[in-house]
């Protein structure tokens, strides 16, 4: 009898040990054998996964006997049964990219499962335009969207139209979602990808608030690995154009006018030229610090970013603050926790005076300053011009600005309850403050009327969001099943 229990006792050692887990190391490498960074290694069958470091090198834990599945854009999945503790890996590179990657609404696919119209822009496709508007940076690179900018104005919104206009009256913007939340704000130095939904199939998660197509922002996350720093700066300038117009120095008005009529005596005295005094040489400033790195547990990213963009209007820009974090930890086997901060505050100073419509308008004969150097007031004395305004003058004691300030914290849990189904909260709070002010002086044609004036307005909104899903995915051969 002893030795019948002895022997239950070992087969039962045995059968425990075979089903223990084994922490395996290795390094994954391409057809040169160089490493390849970012390739995802999980267990087949299991949601949690980790990523190669710069060096290729991973780390990940998983049963004995089990098969790893190591799968990377641009190259072919390759599958590997777990037999020992060190397992290195060389990637063949595929000829397509049917097997990247596409987040789509609530969930990520591969682009060979995809029958929708869904569109990609990675982050790096995004840094050859010097901007902090989205619409600028996807103009021309996504088909079916038309992306546009009213005017060189830096504080002035783009809109974005995703299949043409589907409505005459309500609003044909598209919805944004931001990290899996609907809304919310970011830095497009800290935008990992853009996918562009643009289709009833894609966009139908959403329901009639996607009725315009949909924009999912998925922000930068930090990778398993040695901390890592990044620095970039840019610097540009813009100028103002007139297109097919030309305006018409002080001898052409002359000599054109000359023509039906004589002009007055010594209007060739002076010969301004409003356009150079409205407009400038636009300076843009965009400049970017981050860190990046992590362990198998926890990761992390941090950003900050200056941006200041001059109008190609005198008296007009834009500066922007931002600031990041965020923290993707493994509490537990099974638990993962996903926190996101963002801080964004604007400065915008506005042109009062309309110096583009003046601009226009003025004649070549006035002169836009006095012999002391100071700008004309046109509504006394000699003045040609039509409208009899110098916006030098207005815009020396008049101003427009604004300043705003928004936070959004996001706080997300995901639970694998199962192998194939995760159940899942993601939080979002979103707190916006604003403030905007104007002053026309009663020295200047705009504030005369009312003996000078002032306006003030306020604005404060604070949100709360919280979506929970539950999500299964499972893979049966050549077939998957998400709901």
């Amino acid at each position: 009898m002893k030795k019948l229990l002895l022997f239950f006792a070992l087969l039962g050692s045995l059968l425990a040990v075979s089903a223990q887990e084994l922490t395996i190391t290795g390094t994954v490498k391409d057809s040169k054998g160089e490493p390849i960074p970012n390739i995802v290694v999980n267990e087949s069958g299991k949601n949690l996964n980790v990523q190669t470091n710069s060096d290729g090198n991973y780390k990940i834990t998983a049963v004995r006997n089990a098969t790893l599945v190591f799968r990377g854009i641009g190259y072919n999945t390759q599958n590997i049964k777990v037999n020992s503790n060190t397992i290195n890996v060389t990637l063949v590179e595929s000829t397509t990219d049917l097997d990247a990657v596409t987040v789509v609404g609530y969930s990520a696919k591969k682009k060979s499962e995809l029958s929708s119209a869904v569109s990609v822009v990675s982050g790096e496709k995004l840094n050859d335009v010097t901007s902090v508007s989205l619409a600028t940076l996807i103009q021309g690179k996504v088909p079916g969207v038309v992306a546009s900018t009213a005017s060189g104005d830096p504080t002035s919104s783009a809109s974005i139209v995703i299949r043409g206009a589907g409505t005459i009256n309500a609003s044909t913007g598209p919805l944004y979602v931001v990290d899996g939340n609907i809304g919310g704000s970011y830095n497009p130095a800290d935008v990992e990808s853009i996918t562009v939904l643009r289709d009833a199939a894609a966009t139908g998660l959403y329901g009639s608030r996607a009725a315009n197509g949909v924009i999912i922002v998925t922000t930068k996350k930090g990778k398993n690995g040695e901390t890592k720093f990044s620095l970039s700066s840019v610097v540009g300038v813009a100028n103002a154009t007139m297109g097919n117009f030309s305006l018409m120095n002080a001898q052409e008005l002359y000599n054109y006018q000359s023509t039906f009529f004589t002009p007055a005596a010594g209007v060739l005295n002076n010969d301004t030229d409003w356009w150079d005094l409205g407009f400038r040489t636009a300076m843009i400033n965009n400049h970017s610090i981050s860190a990046s790195g992590g362990n198998e547990k926890t990761q992390f990213f941090l950003s900050g970013n200056y941006y200041k963009e001059e109008g190609t209007q005198i008296y007009n820009d834009k500066t922007q603050y931002s600031l990041r974090a965020n923290i993707i930890s493994q509490l537990t086997k099974r638990l993962k926790l996903t926190a996101l901060l963002n801080g964004l505050y604007i400065n915008d100073n506005y042109n009062s005076a309309g110096s583009i419509y003046q601009s226009y308008l003025n004649l070549p004969y006035d002169s836009a300053y006095n012999a002391d150097g100071t700008p004309v007031d046109a509504r006394y004395g000699t003045w040609y011009g039509r409208d009899r305004s110098n916006f030098l003058h207005s815009l020396q004691y008049n101003y427009s600005k604004a300043r705003s300030y928004r936070t959004t914290a996001d706080l997300n849990l995901d639970y694998t309850l199962l192998d194939n189904l995760t159940i899942s909260t993601y939080n979002r709070a979103n707190i916006y403050n604003s403030r905007s002010n104007s002053y026309y002086d009663k020295r200047t044609k705009d504030g005369a009327v009312n003996n000078g004036s002032a306006y003030v307005g306020n604005s404060f909104s604070s949100t709360l969001l919280s979506s929970n899903r539950i999500k299964y995915n499972v893979t049966l051969g050549k077939h998957s099943i998400s709901a």
